[in-house]
């Protein structure tokens, strides 16, 4: 390259100008700002997942170990779920919770899973009796409210007792809770 080149090389080169500059960290900030949120969404989406996934298996454990007692008013009311020894507890007063197509006699448990404080309300009720052969159909139900919140800043003992504003201030209700249904035949003795 001769020397009159490298000369118009220099002069035809030009530098960033400051609105240049501007503009560029404006897009970078812009897509580095919606990428992030992308993440935001896509954890908070993954721990919800966690959380219904940990509410569907309590909920299937405790209506299958339900069953297997003949779907027992006992097993609700007297501490069935303590007798697994899984770290449920016994709890009352607890908040107004949505109980949509829950039978009518209940009792609460709570139980702490991945950190996850949870509320479990065991449900059942008689639906049907046929007369003639002295059995009763029984509804057994089983739903677990689980919820999308810092542990930390709400535990299992505000949930359940029925610090209400606390708790809905923390999130309680954003997540639907799992209810699991059954149905099991009582004989004229009662099993």
């Amino acid at each position: 390259m001769s020397r009159s080149s490298l000369k118009y090389v220099k002069r035809n080169h030009k530098a960033l100008t400051l609105v240049e500059v501007m503009v560029a960290i404006v897009i970078l900030s812009i897509a580095v700002t919606g990428s992030l949120g992308y993440q935001y969404y896509a954890a908070k989406q993954a721990r919800i997942a966690k959380i219904e996934l940990a509410a569907t298996h309590i909920a299937h454990l405790l209506l299958e170990d339900w069953k297997s007692t003949g779907g027992s008013g006992e097993y609700a009311t007297n501490g069935g779920p303590l007798q697994l020894g899984l770290g449920f507890t016994e709890v009352s007063d607890v908040p107004d919770v949505e109980s949509e197509g829950i039978p009518g006699n209940t009792a609460q448990y709570g139980v702490i899973v991945d950190g996850i404080p949870m509320l479990v309300i065991l449900a059942y009720g008689d639906v049907d009796y046929d007369e003639s052969t002295h059995i009763t159909l029984r509804e057994l139900a089983v739903a677990v409210h689980g919820d999308f919140y810092d542990s930390e800043e709400l535990n299992l003992g505000q949930v359940v007792s029925a610090q209400v504003s606390e708790v809905q201030s923390a999130g309680f209700g954003t997540i639907k809770p799992v209810t699991l249904t059954t149905y099991v035949r009582l004989d004229g003795g009662g099993g």
